[in-house]
């Protein structure tokens, strides 16, 4: 179980789907993105994380990125 969250932007793939493929989890491996949250971000991700938990020897992975270079526009705006 993966919990990815981040407060400054977003990515299609979620940027959890590369985490499972790098580091070899399984495709069904259960994931959830949580985005656009600001600062809430990551009590967001938490709580999350806690609610997945179901029983001793569950593990949540909970990972936070902040990527604002996603929302970086790289040419000038036109009219």
């Amino acid at each position: 179980k993966i919990v990815f969250v981040s407060g400054s932007g977003h990515a299609t793939p979620s940027i959890d789907a590369d985490i499972v493929r790098r580091f070899g989890l399984r495709p069904s491996c259960r994931r959830v993105t949580l985005s656009q949250l600001g600062c809430a971000g990551g009590a967001a991700a938490l709580a999350t994380a806690a609610d997945l938990v179901r029983e001793p020897g569950d593990a949540v992975l909970v990972v936070s990125a902040e990527v604002p270079s996603l929302q970086l526009p790289l040419a000038e705006p036109s009219l």
